[in-house]
């Protein structure tokens, strides 16, 4: 199992969560997505079914687009960040189905339990 990891429009983040994934699982089953991801990632990357897609979205826009490609990310586990707490950022972004929502401004701490988790029971 890989984890994905998408955070073009957020780099501080991604690097904190990175360190806190460190704990976790060897960095090197850990690849940081281009910022183009939602065009490219899936032909460049060897993704499979049952990898972890951590996103954390800079905007609507971002999520706009993800929800562009819903299919092709039905098949992975999803952590999934948003920009914003919104009524209909959070209803948009269910429709992406994800394992776990959590928000830019919450603190990391449970998305790090979920991904632990996720990590532990990679093949149940």
């Amino acid at each position: 199992m890989n984890i994905f990891l998408y955070a073009a429009g957020n780099p501080a983040y991604a690097e904190k969560l990175l360190n806190q994934i460190n704990s976790l699982i060897d960095l090197e089953q850990v690849f940081l997505l281009p910022a183009d991801f939602p065009l490219s990632a899936f032909l460049d990357f060897d993704m499979h079914s049952g990898d972890v897609l951590v996103l954390i979205l800079a905007d609507r826009k971002e999520l706009d687009q993800l929800l562009d490609m819903k299919e092709l990310l039905q098949d992975f586990r999803l952590i999934l960040i948003l920009p914003d707490d919104g009524e209909e950022t959070v209803a948009r972004g269910h429709l992406l189905m994800p394992r776990y929502l959590s928000f830019i401004n919450s603190d990391m701490t449970e998305s790090i339990r979920v991904l632990g988790r996720m990590i532990t029971h990679q093949h149940v």
